[in-house]
């Protein structure tokens, strides 16, 4: 059985969709940014053309992706929180 599969059959409520949703999103977002920083430096994550060169990831800082009225805050461990439009 491939991971689609048994990601389908272990839904059982709307939570658990929901729960799946968001992890989903939070996959997408974070490799979508990640790739974005890679074709900004000119360098993935890691290489060694990147050291000393000036132009250095140097940390992370959280985020919050808003839209339809929602919110969400990828981060690196966890459940990605989800909400509504916070104040």
């Amino acid at each position: 059985m491939n991971s689609v599969a048994g990601l389908a059959k272990s839904i059982k409520t709307e939570a658990d969709l929901s729960d799946l949703l968001s992890e989903l999103v939070k996959m997408t977002v974070e490799t979508a940014i990640g790739a974005e920083m890679d074709h900004h430096l000119g360098y993935e994550k890691h290489a060694a053309e990147g050291r000393n060169s000036g132009n250095s990831r140097n940390g992370h800082s959280s985020k919050t992706l808003k839209g339809s009225g929602n919110y969400l805050r990828p981060g690196k461990s966890g459940k990605a929180e989800t909400g509504r439009n916070p104040a």
